[in-house]
C-alpha cells in the first residue's frame, strides 16, 4: 500500500471514529515511512496532517463527554421520576 491511500484510509478511518482500524494504519505507516527516505517537505506536511486530525479528534472527544454527560443526566431524571411516580402511586392505592 502506497502512503497516498494509507493517508487516506487513516482519515475515513477517523472519520468513522474506528479508531482500532486507525491504530492499525498508523502502525502500518509508520513501517512503510521507515523503509522509505522521508523528505523534510514531505515530514512536515505529514506532521501538519496530523496536527489536524489530532485537533479533529480531541473535538470528537469533547462533543462525546457532553453527550455522556447529558445521558447521565437524563438517566438520573429518568429515576427520580419513576420514584416519584412509585410513590405517588403507593399514596394512591388504598383509595378507592
Amino acid at each position: 500500500m502506497n502512503l497516498e491511500t494509507l493517508e487516506r484510509l487513516i482519515d475515513e478511518a477517523i472519520d468513522k471514529e474506528d479508531y482500532e482500524g486507525l491504530l492499525e494504519l498508523l502502525d502500518e505507516r509508520e513501517k512503510l515511512l521507515k523503509s522509505i527516505e522521508v523528505s523534510p517537505k514531505l515530514a512536515q506536511e505529514l506532521l501538519r496532517r496530523d496536527q489536524q486530525r489530532m485537533k479533529k479528534i480531541a473535538e470528537d472527544k469533547s462533543k462525546l463527554i457532553e453527550t455522556i454527560m447529558k445521558s447521565r443526566k437524563y438517566g438520573k431524571s429518568m429515576q427520580a421520576y419513576g420514584r416519584s411516580i412509585s410513590e405517588q402511586g403507593k399514596r394512591n392505592w388504598g383509595r378507592g
